[in-house]
């Protein structure tokens, strides 16, 4: 691990002791994937933590480990019962940093959006500390008739040799309008 990468991992140690981040960290404008990861780990454990915490979750299991539902950009497994029927959902979480700054969800309709066999995508802004459930069927939909109609966004990393992820931009109320998701507001637990 370099000194970089410690210290990004030393300031979200500290966000989990109920510390805020430094400012200069949620709002860079580059991320390697690796200070990405470390961010993103951080927030997906706290998440779920909070969904284990729910009264109607039965269980819920992390599979972010697991290769076969790696291979299938599967994080998460939430098991309820409902009126003596057990009901399981597949979430894939994703944690966005630049989202309150930019005003837009970055999808990747070539990467994550069309590898997940996840139900229901779980997408985090971190910095206004809202996550948002979309139904991936619907996000893939939406995807599909207005791609041409999204801005295209080229993210560079110098990991592993460097290589480039292209994206859409989502407008924050495009999604809102569109996609209607369910909000979850949770200062109070990050």
């Amino acid at each position: 691990m370099t000194k970089r990468e410690a210290l990004i991992v030393k300031r979200t140690r500290g966000a989990k002791k109920g510390l805020r981040f430094n400012s200069t960290i949620l709002t860079k404008k580059y991320y390697t994937f690796t200070e990405q990861a470390a961010l993103s780990k951080v927030y997906e454990d706290k998440m779920l933590a909070y969904w284990r915490t729910l009264k109607e979750a039965s269980a819920v299991s992390d599979l972010r480990e697991l290769k076969k539902y790696r291979d299938m950009d599967i994080d998460f497994l939430y098991l309820r019962i409902h009126n003596d029927i057990l009901k399981a959902r597949t979430i894939e979480l994703k944690v966005d940093f630049r989202m309150a700054d930019t005003g837009n969800l970055f999808i990747e309709p070539e990467g994550w959006l069309s590898k997940t066999r996840a139900e229901v995508i779980a997408y985090l802004d971190a910095v206004r500390k809202l996550c948002y459930y979309i139904h991936t069927d619907k996000l893939r939909r939406y995807m599909d008739i207005h791609l041409d109609k999204l801005r295209e966004k080229k993210v560079y990393t110098d990991d592993f040799g460097g290589y480039e992820v292209t994206g859409r931009l989502l407008p924050y109320t495009t999604m809102v309008t569109e996609l209607i998701p369910y909000t979850e507001d949770l200062t109070a637990i990050l």
